[in-house]
């Protein structure tokens, strides 16, 4: 009778570990979606913050002489705010219960093109070589990836190019994609201190053994992404 109620004991001990462990996984999965969730609100904020910024400014100086241009402007930046606010809620629906995640298709290799094409909106001269070697034919989560950290890249120039103008370079190395960018290296005050951005992309590289180097040469800044695809 004792070892019959000492089994029974161990048992409700052992499925109460059991559940305390469930609740844990639990917990910890919700925080990494909260982490995720995060850093994408961070990508998708700073990158049409940055493109709104540099289209107000210009907006602003044109008004006067030339009152088009300004126009269209603001149209742009109408655009460009309907569209993060779209991306927003897309994001954030995951955390409603009951709202289908098949609903929103993350953004991949093929939409590459139009962040190019909202940065040159901005006003921004950017360059654009090896665009055919876009790995469309990759994974989703791969391709949301590289998509991630081009956005990233060309958030990075649109806020800290000196004139307004820069480079950006696609190479395939067979299993993978080599990202870089150059840009006009604006002079950074003494109290500046680093953002997130180049935090978050070298965190997303590095799932798939990646790597992000930086460095500044003859008042260029350059960036240097590998995103190996094995």
């Amino acid at each position: 009778v004792m070892g019959f109620f000492f089994l029974l004991g161990t048992n409700d001990r052992k499925k109460r570990d059991d559940q305390q462990l469930l609740i844990e996984r639990a917990e910890m999965a919700g925080a990494v979606e909260r982490n995720r969730i995060a850093r994408e609100m961070h990508d998708i904020v700073a990158h049409n913050l940055a493109g709104v910024i540099a289209l107000a400014d210009g907006a602003r100086f044109a008004a006067a002489k030339n009152p088009a241009a300004a126009t269209e402007a603001l149209e742009t930046i109408a655009s460009t705010s309907r569209d993060s606010l779209k991306q927003m809620r897309g994001l954030l629906s995951v955390l409603r219960d009951g709202d289908s995640r098949a609903d929103t298709k993350a953004p991949g290799a093929s939409d590459i093109a139009g962040l190019i094409s909202e940065a040159r909106r901005t006003g921004f001269d950017i360059t654009v070589h090896g665009l055919e070697d876009l790995p469309t034919e990759s994974d989703e989560l791969y391709q949301f990836t590289v998509y991630r950290v081009v956005q990233e890249l060309l958030t990075n120039m649109i806020k800290h190019s000196r004139d307004k103008r820069g480079v950006l370079r696609f190479r395939s190395t067979g299993n993978g994609l080599v990202l870089s960018a150059e840009n006009p290296a604006a002079r950074m005050p003494d109290n500046h201190k680093p953002g997130y951005g180049l935090i978050g992309m070298s965190e997303r590289v590095k799932a798939y053994g990646g790597s992000v180097a930086t460095r500044t040469e003859d008042g260029h800044f350059f960036i240097t992404v590998e995103v190996p695809n094995d």
